[in-house]
């Protein structure tokens, strides 16, 4: 008698193993292969990064804060104008001090002698403290002069003995003394508009 022998694979199995096999295939198939429309668009690169590199620019020092280089003290021997003197170091060195950002007037100036008076009233055969930046063109001391906390170069320029000297400094509180002074008609602004020294010596170096 014959025995009937059961078929282990259902219909229904196969058809989903076809179609698994069938998806594989078309899965790995290379790109040209497929339709335009179908095809995977890649990314698109940014020319430029998407975060931005960290700043590279260096420090600059500030011309309108200028480095102190050296500071000493000393005793003012002698006041030559509205801004010079000669000081004698408590090393006993003597030394021409130009007083920083300012420019006073020449003795040959309306009023150079009484802006000369004036500093001398301040500093003369006192002990003081200099700040200097360096030397001049002339080899003084260029700085800035320090009595009892006050610093006198600014002093100056508020009592209306001196000018800001903006061809040397930028330093806006200089230049703010200057217009308090101006508007106050303290010092040499009584005179109404006296000659700045740096015209001055322009004008007597061409010999006009």
């Amino acid at each position: 008698m014959a025995r009937n022998v059961r078929n282990p694979f259902h219909p229904g199995l196969i058809l989903v193993v076809l179609f698994v096999a069938v998806s594989w295939w078309l899965a790995n198939q290379p790109n040209e292969n497929l339709p335009p429309a179908e095809r995977p668009v890649p990314s698109k690169k940014s020319d430029s990064p998407s975060t931005p590199p960290a700043a590279t620019t260096a420090s600059r020092p500030d011309p309108c804060d200028p480095k102190i280089v050296d500071e000493f003290t000393g005793r003012v021997q002698h006041v030559q104008d509205g801004d010079s003197f000669k000081l004698q170091r408590a090393d006993r060195r003597t030394v021409t001090v130009r007083m920083k950002s300012i420019d006073a007037p020449e003795k040959d100036q309306p009023s150079g002698d009484a802006a000369r008076q004036h500093l001398k009233r301040l500093i003369e055969g006192r002990q003081v403290t200099i700040q200097s930046v360096g030397d001049d063109q002339y080899d003084r001391t260029l700085g800035y002069v320090l009595l009892d906390g006050v610093e006198i170069n600014e002093q100056l320029v508020h009592d209306g003995w001196a000018w800001h000297y903006s061809k040397d400094s930028c330093e806006r509180r200089f230049a703010a003394a200057e217009d308090a002074a101006r508007t106050a008609r303290r010092g040499l602004w009584e005179r109404g508009r006296p000659q700045p020294p740096w015209e001055f010596r322009r004008q007597k170096n061409s010999g006009r």
